[in-house]
C-alpha cells in the first residue's frame, strides 16, 4: 500500500501573486520519501501564468509551469517536474518479489483547449530526462541501477469538472 500528502501555507503578495511553502511526505513500499514544495501562483501579464500545474498530465499535479493565454479557450505552456515511482515486482522471475524504481525529470510543452468552463482537452509533448531506473531484492538490497536515454513522450489528457 502506499500514501502519501502535502501541507503548504501561501501568502497572497497581491492580486496577481501567490507564493508558498510546504512539505510533503510519501509511503513508497519500504521506503518514506519526503521533500519540499514550493507554491506559486503568478499572474505575470493578463495573458502569462507561472504556477503548479495542477492538472491531469503526463507529469501528474506537480512541478512548475509557464503557460500563455492565446485566446479563444486555447493556452500554450511548457513545463518540467521531478518523477519518482517505486512499485512491487512479480513473484516470479529474475527479480521475485523485488521493487523497481525510476527517476526522472519529465520537460514537456502543452496546448490546451477549453470548450466551456468545465472541459479541457490538452495535449502534451515533451521528454523524460535524467531518467535512473533500480531494482531491488525483496529486502531492499540494490541489485542493479542504470541510467537512461531522454526518451521522448506524448499525452492526450481530458477533463470535466462537475
Amino acid at each position: 500500500m502506499q500514501y502519501g500528502g502535502a501541507v503548504s501555507v501561501t501568502r497572497d503578495f497581491g492580486p496577481n501573486l501567490t507564493l508558498g511553502l510546504g512539505v510533503a511526505a510519501f509511503s513508497e513500499l519500504e521506503e518514506v520519501t519526503v521533500f519540499p514544495v514550493l507554491v506559486v501562483n503568478w499572474r505575470i501579464t493578463e495573458r502569462l501564468l507561472l504556477a503548479n500545474p495542477f492538472r491531469p498530465g503526463p507529469a501528474g499535479p506537480a512541478g512548475m509551469e509557464l503557460s500563455y493565454r492565446i485566446g479563444g479557450g486555447w493556452d500554450v505552456a511548457a513545463g518540467a517536474a521531478y518523477r519518482s515511482e517505486r512499485f512491487r515486482l512479480k513473484d516470479s522471475g529474475p527479480f521475485a518479489d523485488g521493487i523497481g524504481e525510476y527517476n526522472s525529470i519529465p520537460v514537456w510543452g502543452r496546448l490546451s483547449w477549453s470548450a466551456v468552463k468545465r472541459f479541457n482537452l490538452d495535449v502534451y509533448g515533451g521528454v523524460m530526462c535524467n531518467g535512473k531506473v533500480s531494482m531491488d531484492d525483496r529486502n531492499g538490497g540494490r541489485l542493479t541501477s542504470d541510467d537512461y536515454h531522454p526518451a521522448p513522450f506524448l499525452a492526450l489528457a481530458i477533463s470535466s469538472r462537475f
